[in-house]
């Protein structure tokens, strides 16, 4: 009977208890949380242009997260908790500047503003970066004949009309024998019809009779790859790096030829200047490639920023999932 009566009274004391933390809930105050935004301006109070790359680290320089410029020289990072940071700005034609100190952001502060002047680099250095590709002597001397020919085959090759197209850039090599377009496009068009042997040589054939033009070293070099001829696929991506800087293509291969051959230094080089560039979202792969060639430096907080962009850029990509298991590693806790 006591028995009984202890246990209805701790049933009782349980129940009270239960009402009551009801009646008082525990309220939380919702987190606040900051928008940065970075203006950066060049030393004349001239915003830069688009695609500026800036980075956010901690006060120990750990990168956190990165953005690139958009209107304005601004760049707007969000959900960024109270704490000290630095800032790193860098990109194609500007000199590369970090923030001397760290400024800090306060709870419940709204939006913080930051402004970075950086400096142009020299105009011999903007040069090389310049939109234009090489053009070489050898394609200023084309005749016009020959350049006629060239078209006309031009536009039956994008009619799909091969036997009448090949007849043009054999015709225009006749009149012009150095003419490494048309060697190009007659290895295009061995390529479309599977002749593959045949259209590498032609290519080859291109890069021999000019060797300042750079499209069929791309051509090639996406054919060596095909058979896994990495290191001269190299060779040949960092000539049209060479002659076409901002080569978006060329250079976005040539940052996955690079972290193939474990040359991860220069993989990430060439991989964070293809997203320095206009049309980048079509190259998303490079974010990966970045990514993979910061875990084998051991940066595996940086390769987290670079999957994330990743999965910015191309959610859908087929790649994705294999990205968002690369994220799920690194932030696995350790066994």
């Amino acid at each position: 009977m006591v028995r009984r009566i202890v246990l209805s009274t701790v049933l009782v004391l349980l129940a009270s208890t239960l009402v009551l933390a009801q009646r008082q809930p525990n309220i939380q105050q919702p987190r606040v949380t900051t928008e940065l935004v970075v203006k950066v301006t060049y030393e004349d109070d001239r915003p830069v242009g688009e695609q500026v790359r800036v980075q956010l680290s901690n006060s120990s320089g750990v990168p956190i997260a990165e953005m690139f410029t958009r209107g304005e020289g601004e760049a707007r990072f969000t959900g960024i908790e109270p704490g000290s940071y630095r800032l790193r700005v860098s990109g194609l034609d500007i000199e590369e500047r970090s923030s001397e100190y760290s400024f800090v952001i306060y709870p419940r502060q709204i939006t913080h503003f930051e402004f970075m002047r950086v400096k142009r680099k020299p105009s011999r250095e903007q040069a090389a970066g310049s939109t234009q590709g090489h053009i070489s002597a050898i394609t200023l001397n084309i005749p016009p004949k020959a350049e006629s020919e060239f078209d006309k085959g031009v536009s039956a090759l994008l009619k799909q009309n091969h036997p009448e197209a090949q007849k043009r850039f054999l015709r225009a090599l006749e009149l012009y024998p150095r003419y490494a377009a048309a060697y190009n496009n007659l290895g295009v068009i061995a390529m479309q019809q599977g002749k593959r042997g045949e259209g590498t040589e032609f290519f080859r054939r291109a890069v021999q009779v000019d060797d300042e033009y750079a499209p069929p070293y791309l051509n090639l070099a996406k054919a060596v790859v095909a058979d896994r001829g990495f290191a001269e696929a190299q060779q040949l991506l960092q000539k049209a790096a060479t002659l076409e800087p901002t080569n978006i293509e060329v250079l976005a291969i040539l940052s996955m030829v690079e972290h193939d051959l474990n040359d991860h230094t220069s993989a990430l080089v060439n991989a964070r200047k293809v997203h320095a560039l206009a049309g980048h979202e079509k190259f998303a792969f490079a974010h990966f490639v970045a990514g993979k060639s910061l875990e084998a430096q051991n940066r595996r907080t940086e390769a987290l920023v670079e999957y994330r962009l990743f999965l910015q850029e191309a959610p859908q990509s087929p790649s994705a999932d294999r990205v968002r298991a690369a994220i799920a590693a690194i932030e696995a806790p350790p066994r």
